[in-house]
């Protein structure tokens, strides 16, 4: 397995975002308190989705093992 580490910052602020949803090829986890996230997949590709109420969605792609840094966007309602 590889360890894929996903840090979740406002694009503004650059402060932590707790409790986002990440889902990755169906695999699913939240942020922490602290913003990150950590996810056990086997080596490869996949397509990570960065969800929270507050924010536009994010969709990337990104290799397994590595260490990924998403910046959030406020969505104005």
């Amino acid at each position: 397995m590889a360890r894929i580490v996903i840090a979740v910052r406002d694009k503004e602020t650059h402060a932590p975002i707790p409790f986002v949803a990440i889902e990755v090829n169906g695999y699913r986890t939240f942020t922490g308190v602290d913003g990150m996230a950590y996810l056990d997949v086997p080596e490869g590709t996949y397509r990570l989705i960065v969800r929270s109420l507050a924010y536009r969605p994010v969709t990337l792609t990104v290799r397994a093992p590595s260490t990924v840094r998403v910046e959030l966007e406020r969505a104005h309602f």
